[in-house]
């Protein structure tokens, strides 16, 4: 997208201050770790005008894990996350309208990008 002009970054994904990925490409190790693997479940509450959207995050239960941190996003919205063990809960805010936007006339509304790292 930062190639050309006729292309520009959509404004639902804004690119986000607290950003951990650097502009290259690089690899931690020697590539021959397993890959990480998470669970992440979002729910979305009907709340008035707003619509609550519950987070679960769940980390295998491995020691290194113990010692991870994760920052997680709704919307490009940092999401304040409260940790038991391996697993970290949050809850955002978004308008209830946000959910009912519609993106395209061939599809119906998308809910909320939910993103962790």
């Amino acid at each position: 997208e930062r190639s050309t002009q006729r292309r520009t970054s959509p404004p639902r994904t804004p690119e986000l201050a607290d950003d951990v990925f650097s502009r290259g490409s690089a690899q931690a190790g020697n590539g021959e770790a397993p890959a990480l693997t998470i669970k992440l479940a979002a729910e979305t509450r009907a709340s008035g005008d707003q619509d609550e959207i519950a987070i679960t995050l769940d980390l295998p239960g491995d020691a290194e894990v113990q010692n991870a941190s994760v920052k997680l996003h709704v919307n490009g919205d940092a999401v304040a996350m409260q940790r038991s063990g391996t697993r970290f809960i949050g809850r955002a805010l978004v308008p209830a309208a946000e959910h009912q936007r519609l993106h395209s006339p061939w599809r119906g509304a998308y809910g909320s990008i939910v993103t962790a790292v």
